[in-house]
């Protein structure tokens, strides 16, 4: 078996874009992915990734997003899972 890539279980960014699927009619986000750009700040300057977000935060990430409460000018500290999906956020600045 080959070691898995270390991945960092906390990396600090801001959120910079959202992707949101459409919600079947009448149902939850549940299994439909999520995913977030955040800004991270290197030594050479911002860099942008995608992250998906891990299944039991996608409904709270959906729901935050239309209501226009997801906190994207906000400094957050996103904690990241082994597959390197993010699993919880909180605001920091």
């Amino acid at each position: 078996m080959s070691p898995k890539p270390s991945v960092p279980s906390q990396i600090i960014g801001r959120i910079h874009d959202v992707q949101l699927p459409p919600p079947p009619p009448g149902h939850r986000v549940g299994r439909r992915p999520v995913s977030l750009q955040l800004c991270l700040r290197g030594a050479a300057g911002p860099t942008y990734e995608w992250f998906s977000v891990h299944r039991e935060l996608r409904q709270r990430v959906y729901d935050l997003a239309r209501n226009r409460s997801l906190p994207m000018d906000a400094t957050c500290a996103f904690m990241i899972d082994e597959t390197g999906a993010i699993v919880g956020f909180t605001v920091v600045r």
